[in-house]
């Protein structure tokens, strides 16, 4: 058995959408519950905030539809295209932009990576590329692959869920 203290409240915050310097605190390797496709799950902590509170967790999914979104994430967190073995421990202390925004998810507001802001690759930018645009006024772009190459765009993005439903 377990006592819980329910008068005590955590100090986690919503981060409202804009783009922020993140640096990743943990990372864990999984796979779909269906599929057993392979994925990164990341905890992305804000940078300039004291005690790193959590801005959001993404998904980088290593195998089907999310490729080309995996790879522009993973050159902005600075891997090269030779880093084909990678392991969790390799995103500690990685660091990027990213562009968030609000969504509502089984009655919850959260934080999410706004794969389709303007000015940023899938949602994120190198952490030494960082935006021109204030932090509460970025434009939001139809493609997430706007800004990728011709092969990725005609590859194209489509709406990924994992198998419990929760789109990332």
């Amino acid at each position: 058995m377990v006592r819980i203290d329910r008068t005590q409240r955590s100090n986690f915050q919503i981060y409202p959408a804009g783009q922020y310097l993140i640096e990743v605190s943990t990372a864990e390797l999984k796979r779909t519950k269906e599929k057993g496709i392979p994925y990164f799950n990341l905890r992305l902590v804000a940078v300039e905030d004291e005690g790193n509170p959590t801005v959001c967790f993404d998904m980088l999914m290593l195998g089907g539809e999310g490729l080309n979104i995996t790879n522009a994430k993973l050159d902005a967190l600075g891997f090269s295209e030779s880093d084909a073995d990678l392991a969790a421990e390799d995103f500690i202390g990685r660091r990027a932009w990213i562009a968030v925004k609000e969504e509502e998810w089984q009655g919850d507001t959260r934080t999410k990576v706004d794969i389709r802001a303007k000015g940023f690759k899938c949602g994120y930018r190198a952490a030494n590329d960082p935006p021109t645009r204030a932090a509460d006024s970025y434009e939001v772009s139809s493609s997430p692959l706007a800004d990728l190459s011709p092969t990725a765009k005609a590859k194209g993005p489509k709406s990924i869920e994992d198998e419990e439903g929760m789109p990332f």
